[in-house]
């Protein structure tokens, strides 16, 4: 069912739902043997070889922006957003299930720009950038260890799919949107290490949650779903 935005999800400068503060609290207290719990669970409600169908499939001839929206700054670095939105783009490209990809620095420059001093709504970005459709992602929660030393990235996202010509939500029905939990598998190291290992481990976990938004709309194998180790929700 078609939705019609509400003033307070259209508007960039407004404040996320209460959903958020709860995800941020569930990922900060999160440990890795929770994590491999989970995981494990999932295998066992799927099985690794299930094909996991997509939750909603996007129109593929229409051009569509994926956009990060990290208004109260849960990412450590702005260029995050770039990554997360590049690594979606990508896994839907090559699945083909969007052929008329838009570079989502174009809708991440537009995002800076007021509109006679007010935000633009997300459909007028869209708008913008000549975009019918935008996949739009609020992130909730992020963290690059559990326990603050170990390396293990973590994220709580929402995503909605709004069409920029009607200025409606086509899914999910849920006016705060689909709640994506991500979890990428431990790694050796500690979140002390160079500028260069900090900037790689960065570029991973925001590869993890971007494949994480792609599988929102593509079918896949249970082994690899991105969000495997945590809780994601209708």
């Amino acid at each position: 069912m078609n939705n019609l935005l509400t003033q307070h999800e259209s508007r960039i400068g407004r404040g996320l739902v209460l959903a958020a503060g709860v995800a941020a609290a569930a990922i900060s207290l999160g440990a890795t043997a929770g994590c491999n719990i989970a995981a494990g669970a999932f295998y066992i409600l799927h099985g690794p070889d299930e094909k996991i169908p997509a939750k909603y499939k996007l129109p593929p001839e229409r051009p569509t922006v994926v956009f990060v929206d990290d208004r109260n700054n849960r990412l450590p670095s702005r260029d995050m957003r770039e990554m997360i939105a590049s690594a979606a783009g990508e896994a839907l490209s090559s699945s083909n299930s969007v052929r008329d990809l838009i570079d989502p620095r174009s809708i991440l420059a537009a995002a800076t720009k007021d509109r006679f001093g007010e935000p633009m709504t997300i459909a007028e970005l869209g708008r913008a950038v000549q975009a019918d459709i935008v996949i739009y992602v609020t992130i909730d929660a992020f963290a690059l260890s559990a326990d603050g030393q170990s390396v293990s990235p973590t994220s709580s996202m929402r995503v909605k799919v709004i069409d920029t010509a009607t200025e409606t939500r086509l899914w999910p029905e849920e006016v705060e949107g689909y709640s994506l939990g991500v979890q990428a598998p431990p790694r050796q190291g500690t979140i002390q290490g160079t500028a260069v290992e900090m900037h790689q481990i960065r570029q991973e976990a925001a590869a993890r949650a971007g494949l994480g938004v792609a599988q929102l709309f593509v079918g896949y194998i249970a082994r690899e779903s991105a969000s495997k180790g945590s809780a994601a929700t209708n």
